[in-house]
């Protein structure tokens, strides 16, 4: 039993599936935050648009993980046949899904988002060799573009509140894959990629990410305040989150980039809790 549970817990957080509830996560609180109707096929799209995204991402970067991610890559090499086959499966439900949902701009939308982001370790990724820090604005747009599903899905007009939640997740995202590049120097540094912490250090990188949260979060969620009073206190509860999974990298745990990485998917179990307190 103890072995099952591994293996499960494993593929958990190393197959992609936490950061896919992630997104899940982004879709959920977007809903709430835009007031729209939540169903399972809603939440269900972004996750089946992101498990081949991550799953692909794992896959090609097995070598170049190898030094710095042993425990993951180990498990990405072991179950490589049904990963792969894994990420067929995953792309013909969501087809299916998409198709039977009915709307065309949600279709060719999800579908940009999959074919980008499958693009990424073998195209894009690549572009950070001659560009500082494309890799995270890319994955940072990538999230922030995710609030749009849920308009689309309902037919919604954008609003200039929503660019606020927007703007948040990027913002989020970008010092999030900042963080995580601090746990891939080596890697990076020796394929050429150039990264946030490669640039100035680092130590110097964590103390700046550290100075953007202390500074844009509080204004983020006093502007969040004035439009969304019950948001307000919901963003208010990730604060420990933030700060408890820094100063655990600054101490050189690696559980604090597991719960950096993790940021999105405890938006989506505090939103449930609190969704479910106010019912």
């Amino acid at each position: 039993m103890k072995k099952i549970l591994k293996i499960i817990w494993n593929e958990f957080i190393f197959g992609g599936h936490l950061q896919c509830l992630g997104v899940v996560g982004v879709v959920y609180v977007s809903s709430v935050f835009l007031q729209l109707e939540i169903g399972w096929k809603l939440l269900v799209i972004p996750y089946l648009i992101f498990y081949p995204i991550y799953a692909n991402d794992r896959i090609e970067g097995i070598i170049t993980d190898e030094t710095e991610n042993e425990d993951r890559t180990r498990h990405i090499k072991k179950y490589l046949k049904i990963a792969s086959r894994a990420i067929f499966v995953d792309i013909f439900l969501l087809l299916i899904l998409l198709l039977w949902v009915g709307n065309f701009t949600l279709f060719i939308f999800s579908s940009l988002l999959l074919i980008f982001g499958l693009f990424y370790p073998l195209y894009f990724k690549g572009i950070t060799k001659k560009i500082y820090l494309f890799k995270n604005l890319y994955v940072a747009s990538f999230f922030a573009l995710v609030t749009f599903i849920p308009l689309i899905y309902h037919h919604y007009d954008l609003k200039i509140t929503t660019l606020l939640l927007v703007s948040y997740i990027f913002f989020r995202t970008l010092l999030m894959q900042c963080y995580l590049d601090c746990k891939d120097v080596k890697t990076d540094k020796s394929i050429g990629l150039k990264t946030f912490p490669i640039l100035i250090g680092k130590e110097k990188a964590l103390s700046f990410l550290n100075i953007l949260n202390i500074v844009f979060t509080p204004l983020f969620l006093v502007m969040i305040s004035i439009f969304y009073n019950t948001l307000f206190l919901f963003f208010l509860f990730t604060v420990p989150i933030i700060y408890y999974g820094h100063f655990s990298i600054k101490k050189g745990g690696y559980k604090g980039y597991i719960l950096i990485s993790s940021e999105f998917f405890f938006w989506l179990i505090l939103m449930l809790i609190i969704s479910n307190l106010l019912v």
